[in-house]
C-alpha cells in the first residue's frame, strides 16, 4: 500500500475560518459548490474542524447580507435527501433503506438578507452597586 504524501501546512497568514471562508466565495464566483473535504484540503484542517467553522460562519454571514446556503447530503442507493438536518456533517446511514453510501453536503456562499447583529446587555460593573 503506497504512502500518501504529507498534507501541506496552511498558510500562516490566515486563520482556518478564513481560509474556510475564501474557499467558498472562490467556489461561488465559479459558480460552484464545495464539501467539507474540499474545504478542509483547502484550509489545512481536518475534515470533521469544518463543521464547527461552518455552523460559526451560518452565524455570522447574515451580518454582511450573506448566507451559507447548503445542497443537503444525498444517499446514492436510494436517492433520499437529507432536507431537514440541521448539521454541517454526512450522516452515517440513510433512515430510509440503511445505506453508508451517502453523498456528502455540499456548501456555498449566497447573497441573503442583511440582519443586524445581536445587542449585547450592559454589562454590570462592581462600582454600580455603591451607595
Amino acid at each position: 500500500m503506497r504512502e500518501r504524501p504529507p498534507r501541506p501546512p496552511a498558510p500562516r497568514n490566515a486563520t482556518a475560518r478564513t481560509s474556510i471562508r475564501d474557499a467558498l466565495a472562490t467556489a461561488a464566483q465559479a459558480g460552484a459548490s464545495a464539501t467539507a473535504r474540499e474545504l478542509a484540503t483547502a484550509a489545512g484542517i481536518s475534515e470533521k474542524d469544518v463543521a464547527d467553522h461552518l455552523d460559526h460562519l451560518a452565524r455570522s454571514l447574515p451580518t454582511e447580507g450573506l448566507r451559507l446556503a447548503v445542497t443537503p447530503a444525498r444517499c446514492l442507493a436510494c436517492e433520499y435527501r437529507f432536507t431537514d438536518r440541521a448539521k454541517h456533517t454526512t450522516p452515517g446511514a440513510c433512515p430510509a433503506c440503511r445505506s453508508e453510501r451517502i453523498a456528502p453536503p455540499a456548501f456555498r456562499v449566497e447573497p441573503g438578507a442583511r440582519t443586524p447583529p445581536r445587542a449585547r446587555p450592559p454589562r454590570a460593573h462592581a462600582d454600580d452597586d455603591e451607595t
